[in-house]
């Protein structure tokens, strides 16, 4: 699809052109989401590998 109809935009864009609205908005938001809660997870993930190395830190 990309090289059919290059455009600007993410894969949604895609999605929308070929199915319609109603796939391309909820496929965004499911991304968007989707990095909402792995930028969370990772920053959870990254506090307690910082509080093994350097525990005075949390405290």
């Amino acid at each position: 699809m990309a090289t059919a109809d290059p455009h600007t935009g993410s894969f949604s864009g895609h999605a929308e052109k070929a199915i319609g609205r109603w796939a391309g908005f909820p496929m965004e938001w499911l991304y968007r989401w989707f990095w909402v809660m792995t930028v969370g997870a990772e920053a959870t993930a990254d506090g307690a590998i910082v509080d093994r190395w350097v525990p005075a830190v949390l405290q």
